[in-house]
């Protein structure tokens, strides 16, 4: 089998280059690479990282947080764990517990993603399809540190806490154990290596494909956005073992049209269930709406081997409802404020009607802060201040936050540097460029409770 070459240990360029492969580089062929990692614990691309990883622990101890392009569940990696990735039309991971078992491990793939020695597993994988090809990677514990793995996902309600560590420890094992023969992780790789090549070419990117995966690496992979805030909060979650595997529906209502609705967990896919998603936001929530909007869907290609009825029944089932947890005032003002600066400076205006368009995603996003928050922000305006400018980057998405909150605060003053600030009248421009400008705060006057009524009677003007 051909391959490539990555040497590698940062978590974040290694998970740009198993994207950038699948994406760019298409094989008819199936071709392989092994890698490893500095320690860090991968999640799985809908987890939700406040509830998979012991973050204390993990900051504490210099281990890096990264987010996979896959789904399945959180996962621990130090450099005594090797991963493969193999890439192509109809990949399996039989291919590489074959490969062991050629060095005398009776490796066996069961369950959903898993391979096992002896009754204790060894590897898990993950996979995703994309461009008619599909990807499989996974990992192989060699001498892994099995403590700092159950203490670094040791969290409430995850499946390590459920079974036990003293459970985990038993059911999961080092290969070092099983292959006396390897003094070193090094000679096994290189041995591994020999195997799944058998003698078949080397595959090269270029230096501006390597370049392109750095950049992946970091205007991706490494940021906050993609770690972090992919975990939604909602206003319940439904929770349910599917087919698939473990997944949760986050579900926000208003006045009975579901207003968000994002998935998580460990379970596999085909396709991002962000697709799916989409077509179910603004309906109202009652199984005879959902059902209609997804007549047609191949659900499986999102939730694995999992049927439309067990996705409706997963979606409306309210008995088994859980509250969403309440996050601190700091964080529900982080995540609000991040969602609108994405609005601002994410969004591509190509033509006069997506003008019309933004300017409406932003005011109902405005809208929604307003009534959710107004109470908060009235409370701990000064708090609230504070922490925004600490952590906005830049001035025009600080401004235009600032105002957005302030019409929550419906003209209470707060100390701006000494001086009072009142933000009661509100424009959005919007610019031909990727720029929009900041709401604009007019001539302070009376404002009623009722303002955030107004907020949505912004004006539009395209230059």
């Amino acid at each position: 089998m051909k391959y490539l070459i990555n040497e590698s240990t940062d978590p974040y360029f290694n998970l740009a280059f198993d994207e950038y492969c699948l994406e760019n580089i298409i094989s008819d062929e199936p071709y392989f690479y092994l890698w490893r990692n500095r320690p860090a614990v991968i999640i799985g691309l809908n987890q939700n990282a406040y509830g998979e990883v012991n973050l204390d622990y993990l900051n504490s101890h210099g281990i890096t947080l990264a987010r996979r392009v896959t789904g399945g569940g959180a996962v621990y990696h130090d450099l005594q764990n090797m991963n493969y990735t193999i890439i192509g039309k109809g990949p399996s991971p039989e291919i590489f517990a074959e490969a062991l078992r050629k060095l005398g491990v009776d490796a066996r793939t069961t369950g959903r993603n898993d391979i096992f020695v002896d009754g204790k597993k060894v590897s898990g994988f993950a996979r995703r399809v994309s461009k008619n090809q599909e990807i499989i990677h996974g990992t192989m514990m060699y001498d892994v540190d099995i403590e700092t793995l159950t203490k670094v996902l040791d969290v409430s309600g995850s499946k390590l806490q459920s079974k036990g560590i003293a459970s985990v420890k038993s059911r999961v094992t080092n290969l070092k154990d099983y292959m006396p023969r390897f003094s070193s992780l090094d000679e096994l790789q290189a041995a591994l290596q020999d195997i799944l090549a058998d003698g078949d070419s080397r595959m090269e990117l270029t230096p501006e494909q390597i370049a392109e995966v750095e950049r992946m690496a970091k205007e991706k992979f490494a940021t906050w956005e993609f770690i972090y805030g992919k975990s939604h909060e909602a206003d319940f979650v439904q929770k349910e073992k599917l087919p698939c595997g473990t997944v949760e529906a986050n579900i926000s209502l208003y006045k009975g049209i579901i207003s968000g609705l994002t998935f998580s967990g460990d379970y596999l896919f085909d396709a991002p269930s962000e697709e799916l998603s989409a077509r179910l936001v603004g309906l109202r929530y009652n199984a005879s709406a959902i059902e209609e909007a997804l007549s047609g869907i191949d659900i499986s290609r999102y939730f694995r081997s999992t049927s439309k009825d067990e996705i409706i029944a997963l979606l409306t089932r309210q008995a088994g409802a859980q509250p969403a947890r309440r996050l601190s005032l700091a964080l529900q003002i982080g995540l609000q404020t991040r969602k609108v600066a994405s609005l601002v400076f994410r969004e591509r205006i190509e033509h006069d009607a997506r003008h019309e368009m933004l300017h409406e995603r932003i005011a109902e996003t405005v809208h929604h802060i307003s009534r959710e928050l107004a109470e908060l922000v009235h409370r701990k305006i000064e708090g609230v201040h504070k922490f925004l400018g600490h952590h906005l980057v830049h001035e025009t998405s600080d401004q235009f936050i600032l105002a957005a909150l302030g019409s929550a605060a419906c003209g209470t003053r707060h100390s701006n540097q000494g001086q009072n600030v009142e933000y009661q009248k509100h424009r959005i421009c919007h610019h031909s460029s990727t720029k929009i400008s900041c709401f604009q705060a007019g001539t302070p006057r009376s404002c009623t409770t009722e303002a955030p009524s107004t907020c949505r009677s912004s004006t539009t003007t395209a230059t």
